[in-house]
């Protein structure tokens, strides 16, 4: 729900346009904020969609949103912050029942993905046979703003560089072709990952660029479970033939992007 504007898809998409399904499905729709300030955005999307469903009273005298609709917070949670958060609620009147929790990495020693700020998303799409850049832009944290479009790495003074929106250029692109529908293509040594590893060094490329400059993803499983951070692969619209997507680890040694396809 927070891909671009949280708020807008409460009141616009859930509260307003998809209203009507929602309430009549069997089941219930689950909004999950993922940026913003705990525990504001939880009370936030809460009145939001209070606004468009309702609310009516629990047995303890609480604010409880109809039952077609719920929120889960599953960013930033470990048993310190769920307190707060639910403390929060009770203070502003909401019920528990609202809300669901998950909770990753903060079960255990709390070293997961965010921790280097590692990334895998979509960045572009092939829609009825028409290029379209795919980005993730939530009103609520700038900062998780996604590269778009083709994406190339090129090499400028032993910097490496990330260059978006289909302008790089192929020749430079020093990333290469490893794994086509099941194939691995290259399979490096572990002494050849260490070397391109070095922080003071940059590892030549292991390989010639003798493969095209882009494979064809469709069938490749780990393309299909490719950006949770923008959508599930089945809500692209109809016509979607290619999904390409990025990997990046913005909080490591090296920042930019290490695949694309």
């Amino acid at each position: 729900s927070d891909s671009y504007d949280i708020f807008k898809a409460c009141e616009e998409y859930w509260g307003t346009a998809l209203k009507d399904i929602i309430e009549k499905r069997d089941g219930f729709l689950v909004v999950r904020p993922d940026s913003g300030e705990l525990p504001t955005i939880v009370l936030q999307v809460l009145e939001k969609l209070a606004g468009k469903f309702g609310t009516v009273e629990s047995s303890n005298g609480y604010k409880l949103l109809p039952p077609c609709i719920r929120v889960i917070q599953g960013d930033g949670i470990d048993i310190f912050s769920l307190e707060m958060i639910l403390g929060a609620m009770k203070e502003a009147g909401w019920a528990a029942d609202n809300l669901a929790f998950g909770s990753g990495g903060a079960l255990l020693q709390k070293l997961h993905r965010d921790t280097q700020k590692c990334a895998f998303k979509c960045s572009y799409a092939l829609v009825n046979g028409e290029g379209v850049d795919v980005v993730k832009d939530p009103v609520t944290d700038p900062g998780k703003k996604s590269k778009k479009g083709r994406l190339t790495l090129e090499l400028k003074d032993g910097v490496f560089t990330t260059v978006t929106e289909g302008k790089g250029a192929a020749e430079l692109d020093q990333l290469v072709e490893v794994f086509r529908d099941g194939r691995l293509l290259i399979d490096d040594t572990f002494a050849t990952v260490r070397s391109r590893a070095n922080l003071n060094t940059v590892a030549p490329r292991c390989v010639p660029r003798t493969l095209g400059v882009l494979g064809d993803p469709f069938n490749n499983i780990l393309m299909l479970t490719d950006s949770y951070k923008v959508t599930h692969h089945l809500q692209y619209p109809p016509g979607t033939s290619k999904i390409y997507s990025y990997f990046e680890c913005r909080g490591g040694a090296y920042p930019e992007v290490c695949f694309f396809g």
